[in-house]
C-alpha cells in the first residue's frame, strides 16, 4: 500500500501539513489556482515531480505515505507514487474549497503533473479531471472517507490518457 488514509477534516490535523489549509501540500510539489464565478469554479491542481519525489521521506514522516517505501520504489514507480498524493491532495483541497467557500457549488477540477520529457523539456499532463457540487461534499462523511474511494465518487472523473499510458508502463 503506497498511501495511508488520514482523515480529511483538515490539512491542519497532520501536524507537519500546517500551512494554510488550501495551500497545505505547496511544499512537497502541489499547486493550485482557482477561479470563481456565480457559485461555480475551475480548480487546477499541478504537481512538480520532481519536487515531490524529493518530498516522499517528508510525507512519509507526515503519515500521508508509507514510510515502507522504498528508494528502488521511488525509482521505479515515480507516476503511481505521484497519482496517490495527487489523490490526496485532490480530496483534500475539494473538501477545504467547500468548507472555506460558502459561496461555491459546482465546480471542475484537473490535476496535472509537470514532469521533464524525453528530451528533459518540463511540460504538463493531464492526470485527471472531474466535478464536483456542494451536495456531493455534504453527502460524504470526511471523517472515515477512504481517499481510494475518490474516483468512484467524484463526478465524471476521468484518467488522462497520456498519464494512464505512463502508469500502465511503470
Amino acid at each position: 500500500m503506497l498511501v495511508t488514509e488520514m482523515p480529511h477534516k483538515s490539512f491542519a490535523d497532520v501536524e507537519s501539513l500546517q500551512n494554510e489549509k488550501l495551500n497545505a501540500f505547496e511544499p512537497f510539489g502541489e499547486a493550485f489556482s482557482l477561479k470563481t464565478d456565480n457559485g461555480s469554479c475551475t480548480v487546477e491542481l499541478v504537481l512538480n515531480e520532481a519536487t515531490f519525489l524529493t518530498s516522499i521521506p517528508a510525507l512519509q514522516a507526515a503519515g500521508v505515505l508509507n514510510p515502507d517505501i522504498t528508494q528502488t520504489q521511488i525509482n521505479l514507480m515515480p507516476y503511481n507514487l505521484s497519482a496517490a498524493f495527487g489523490l490526496i491532495a485532490a480530496t483534500g483541497l475539494t473538501h477545504e474549497l467547500y468548507v472555506t467557500n460558502q459561496s461555491v457549488d459546482q465546480c471542475s477540477f484537473t490535476q496535472f503533473i509537470s514532469d521533464a520529457d524525453d528530451f528533459g523539456a518540463e511540460h504538463k499532463i493531464k492526470m485527471f479531471s472531474y466535478t464536483f457540487d456542494r451536495a456531493l461534499n455534504q453527502k460524504i462523511k470526511w471523517e472515515t472517507f477512504k481517499t481510494a474511494s475518490f474516483p468512484k465518487i467524484a463526478k465524471s472523473y476521468k484518467m488522462g490518457p497520456e498519464f494512464k499510458a505512463k502508469l500502465t508502463n511503470e
